[in-house]
């Protein structure tokens, strides 16, 4: 399958590819937890290789002109049912503070950004580039300002491990300094300056953590700490990488405050 005449094209990369492929029916987390530990065991080269092949695929992409979802009749149901409250209760509580994390409170700007939203747009294999989003944006309260790419898991939704993949795929959508200018005009009111470091968080909520679910978190966090390590050598100062949390809900009713599960 080709794109259409009129079509235009958008990188589709090896990276998206596997966040794709994991996000399967037929993919459990069983296997995505073995395909974790197959990461660690290299290193995280091959995820490495990945986010920088398509870091640099999407310096061809320049859509600066065109915001991130309609200006008018934007549909306002979330497109996944799950994250609802949770935007909702982010969204309302202002401020949210991580609790173990002294001064680290971030404000939610926007939910469900897809950072390839391109009119008339197709990937190479031809397929539309419409779908996908990030669960919510946010920024933290810092000096200088820091994005904040975050991704909900309620209940038994996907693992840790693929929001991780998730969260790498976006990030890499957004590198560019042309996908950076977009952001920047229509998500942050021109708050950020390049280049930017993005943190990623994931955040479970009233999560499932029986049976693999649970050892995924840790494999996920030992994942995440090698592939910070090589890929901040690999790209130094042009690395857009920040720290990456995996925050949880607290046990009692929310109000503004979310617990650290872990930090790299």
């Amino acid at each position: 399958m080709t794109p259409k005449t009129g079509r235009r094209i958008v990188p589709f990369t090896r990276l998206r590819k596997r966040y794709k492929r994991l996000g399967q029916t037929k993919v459990s987390t069983q296997h995505r937890r073995e395909e974790c530990d197959q990461q660690l065991a290299a290193d995280a080269k091959p995820l490495v290789d990945e986010f920088r092949e398509a870091v640099d695929l999407m310096e061809s992409y320049d859509n600066r002109g065109e915001p991130f979802f309609p200006k008018t009749g934007r549909v306002e149901k979330p497109r996944k049912r799950g994250t609802v409250e949770v935007t909702r209760l982010l969204k309302e509580a202002g401020l949210v503070n991580v609790q173990e994390m002294k001064s680290y409170s971030f404000k939610l700007v926007e939910r469900e950004v897809n950072p390839l939203r391109t009119t008339r747009g197709d990937f190479l294999d031809g397929t539309r580039s419409s779908a996908g989003g990030i669960d919510y944006v946010a920024l933290l309260q810092s000096e200088p300002s820091t994005p904040i790419l975050g991704e909900i898991k309620v209940g038994s939704d996907k693992d840790a491990y693929y929001a991780f993949v998730q969260l790498l795929t976006y990030l890499s959508e957004l590198s560019s300094e042309a996908q950076f200018t977009r952001a920047n005009e229509v998500l942050f009111d021109r708050r950020l300056v390049y280049p930017v470091r993005f943190d990623l968080h994931i955040l479970l909520w009233k999560y499932n953590d029986r049976g693999e679910r649970g050892p995924i978190i840790k494999s996920t966090r030992q994942l995440a700490e090698v592939f910070k390590a090589r890929l901040t050598a690999a790209m130094g100062a042009s690395c857009t990488l920040g720290r990456v949390l995996c925050l949880r809900n607290p046990p009692e009713p929310f109000a503004g405050a979310l617990n650290l599960v872990w930090s790299v």
